[in-house]
């Protein structure tokens, strides 16, 4: 096993999207597939609707899982998401509009954005040598 934070943020880097696993406040699960952004201290960023179960079930229970994975890779998160506060929403939103214009006009009043700070990622690779695993524990201000 190898801690190899460069690997696990090129693979970050190289996707776009995740599975974002919530639990209500009594333990019910929901996993929706998410869009996100990537900044420099393995940060992510996406956007959901407060109608949406994942958005209650934060407010409720702030622990989540994600998983980003490929062909041959598997990325599992563990992290705590937070609410971006107004005076980060407009360069977040800007973000988001210039790597998805397509999601750009889907923003409404009801769109919150988050940021997700890893604290543990375990990265499985099936590729051509075998199975290569490799772990990072992000240090976030």
């Amino acid at each position: 096993m190898k801690s190899s934070k460069g690997i696990i943020y090129n693979f970050l880097r190289s996707n776009s999207h995740m599975t974002l696993a919530t639990a209500s406040k009594d333990g019910r699960p929901e996993a929706a597939m998410m869009r996100y952004i990537l900044k420099d201290d393995y940060v992510l960023f996406y956007v959901t609707s407060k109608r949406y179960r994942k958005y209650q079930n934060l407010l409720a229970n702030p622990n989540a899982a994600c998983v980003v994975t490929n062909d041959s890779k598997t990325l599992q998160i563990d992290a705590t998401p937070e609410p971006i506060g107004t005076d980060d929403e407009a360069i977040i939103r800007e973000l988001f509009m210039e790597h998805y214009p397509d999601r750009a006009r889907k923003f409404t009043e009801d769109s919150r954005f988050f940021k997700l700070k890893p604290s543990w990622m375990k990265m499985q690779d099936y590729g051509n040598a075998g199975l290569s695993e490799y772990f990072y524990e992000p240090k976030h201000d």
